[in-house]
């Protein structure tokens, strides 16, 4: 009995700990903060809003969808982007049949994008009027040092998702201080969303991924954008899109967390056997 008790006792203090270490993250949303439905109905014509409240870094989170191809006949086909608070706390988009469009999500500050989503403007410290684009520097006020969010203890952004119903190319952007001279400059990845059927699947963007490489300054992130059924090419977009997502966060590398808590068990389980068969 001793013997299952310590074997037991390596197990659970190995999970303690392996759980303790996935918790160390910079969360970016938890989609707490509500965000009214935005509607684009009019193919090319889009629609924008911003949110500000808690669960969202640099405190501001803003939205940007448009439709861009109407295969209905009639152009009456919808997309629709929202952040819904009832039940599970996710952003919810939703493409309609014959439908194709997109959605660009933003954190950088106070500044309101519209819908100058894929334009840069500069905001140090205040907000830009709107409609001018990206703030490139948009987070450096609200970050600890002043200079901008450091993620550089950390390997990649992180995304729970609850729904995805097809494979979606997706680009993520994020502007750093490459030369710490207060220029920021913009690194991207384009990556593949798959269909999951499962609830609490995950997407992993390896920090490595994104052009630029090991130029990129991860010690001042200065605005970060993801925009969900684009592609570098502009011609992977699919329709009738779904995809419900619950969080984003900056986290270590989930493969070597696993693999060590794993490890650990596994010392647990062989230790336990061989004590039981000595």
């Amino acid at each position: 009995m001793k013997n299952l008790v310590t074997g037991l006792g390596l197990i659970a203090s190995a999970l303690i700990f392996n759980t303790n270490v996935q918790a160390s993250s910079i969360l970016i949303d938890n989609f707490s903060t509500a965000q009214a439905e935005l509607v684009s109905d009019t193919t090319g014509v889009g629609a924008s809003s911003q949110a500000t409240g808690a669960g969202i870094l640099g405190d501001y989170r803003d939205i940007y969808v448009e439709k861009t191809i109407d295969n209905t006949g009639a152009d009456s086909g919808l997309i629709t982007v929202e952040v819904i608070t009832a039940g599970t706390d996710r952003l919810q988009v939703s493409m309609e049949n014959l439908v194709t469009g997109f959605v660009a999500l933003t954190y950088d500050g106070s500044n309101f994008v519209g819908d100058a989503y894929d334009a840069e403007t500069t905001a140090p410290g205040a907000m830009a009027p709107p409609g001018l684009g990206v703030a490139v520097d948009g987070l450096v006020a609200g970050s600890d040092s002043g200079l901008g969010e450091d993620f550089s203890d950390f390997d990649g952004f992180l995304f729970d998702l609850l729904s995805v119903d097809q494979d979606n190319p997706a680009i993520i952007n994020v502007w750093t201080d490459d030369a710490s001279d207060g220029n920021f400059v913009k690194h991207s990845v384009e990556v593949v969303t798959s269909e999951i059927n499962f609830p609490g699947d995950t997407e992993f963007v390896s920090f490595g991924s994104f052009n630029g490489g090991g130029s990129i300054n991860w010690e001042r992130v200065g605005a970060i954008q993801a925009l969900y059924n684009v592609s570098f090419d502009n011609v992977n977009a699919v329709a009738e899109a779904q995809l419900t997502l619950t969080k984003i966060a900056v986290v270590p590398e989930p493969t070597v967390l696993t693999m060590f808590g794993a490890g650990i068990l596994a010392l647990g389980f062989a230790g336990y056997r061989r004590k039981e068969q000595e």
